[in-house]
């Protein structure tokens, strides 16, 4: 059941941080005087947390269907919703780079519980410095 919250908060977690840094840039794009002024190109974007679906499964799997259905067309509609440019190396290797880093993510969190599951090896080995400590 704690597997199952996880995805949903990173799932749920990914995307809201990116809504909340797109209405942000949102709303200093409004309040600037060339953006108001003339359509100059200007663009709101959740900028570098747009990385942060990097993490997210559900993009991820968005994107290998939409390659496997012959169109690039879920991703791309991300990429563009969220004001980022479908040009860039990391949006092209997108679900390699992706899959890599998720598999990283829970071998380093599956690390982690092993470390702090187990606390009688490591209270061994504590025990073994203080011994040697309290011989000298």
């Amino acid at each position: 059941m704690v597997t199952y919250g996880t995805l949903v908060a990173v799932v749920a977690g990914t995307y809201f941080i990116n809504r909340f840094a797109l209405s942000i840039s949102g709303m200093s794009l409004d309040k600037t005087t060339a953006y108001s002024i003339a359509d100059s190109g200007f663009r709101a974007s959740s900028g570098v947390s747009f990385y942060l679906f990097l993490f997210n499964p559900a993009v991820t799997f968005m994107a290998i269907i939409g390659e496997q259905a012959g169109r690039g067309t879920p991703l791309a509609d991300i990429v563009s919703y969220f004001g980022m440019s479908g040009s860039g190396i990391i949006i092209k290797h997108w679900i390699g780079l992706s899959i890599v880093l998720q598999l990283t993510a829970g071998a380093a969190l599956i690390a982690g519980a092993i470390h702090f599951v187990e606390p009688v090896k490591h209270k061994k080995s504590r025990l073994k410095r203080v011994n040697k400590k309290g011989e000298k």
